[in-house]
């Protein structure tokens, strides 16, 4: 049966706008869903959720709507915030899109939270840190080019972007965290890629 759906599917896309129909309409579908799986997996209810990001029951109510399409990266970072997990936001071949099609269920939805997280054990970490392969956020963005020129980015509210004085800081980046401005300053840790 998935082999049919797969083999139509993959046809299907070559064809351009269908490709971003289907595409648009999976994504939706798939935060929509997300959002409900794992807030019945926290024990949440809409309106309880709802309280956690500042909005109502009927809010929550509409981003689990599988037809709703007006989905912020604000809004999308306070719900990873209210169910303490990150945000993840990728650019994807079109070809991936019938292997996620065929996996989408209701355990590859379900994450845990930070505090139960097995990557973020104690064990786990002393065995898996290589000096070698960490580097400063600032460096990072220097090599990916973010933060040169006056650039606009995640939703137009500058992050990354120039548009601050030499030296200031702390900067609120809209969730609530101040992070250094300085160019090369450590904000964080990150694997080198490569």
């Amino acid at each position: 049966m998935f082999g049919d759906i797969e083999y139509a599917l993959r046809s299907n896309l070559r064809d351009r706008e269908y490709a971003e129909e289907y595409a648009a309409s999976f994504l939706n579908a798939h935060v929509a869903t997300q959002i409900k799986v794992i807030r019945e997996q926290r024990g949440m209810t809409q309106a309880g959720l709802g309280s956690r990001i500042g909005t109502t029951q009927a809010g929550i109510s509409r981003y689990e709507d599988v037809n709703y399409s007006s989905w912020s990266l604000r809004t999308l970072m306070k719900l990873a915030r209210a169910f303490d997990v990150r945000l993840r936001v990728s650019f994807e071949p079109y070809g991936t899109l019938p292997d996620e099609v065929i996996r989408f269920d209701r355990a590859r939805l379900e994450t845990v939270d930070r505090e139960s997280d097995p990557g973020l054990t104690e064990n786990r970490i002393k065995s898996e840190v290589d000096s070698d392969r960490l580097v400063d956020i600032g460096a990072f963005k220097a090599l990916a080019g973010i933060g040169q020129g006056n650039q606009e980015d995640i939703g137009g509210r500058g992050y990354g972007s120039d548009s601050g004085r030499e030296g200031e800081s702390p900067r609120n980046d809209g969730i609530g965290r101040a992070h250094e401005r300085r160019e090369g300053s450590a904000i964080g840790l990150c694997s080198a890629i490569g």
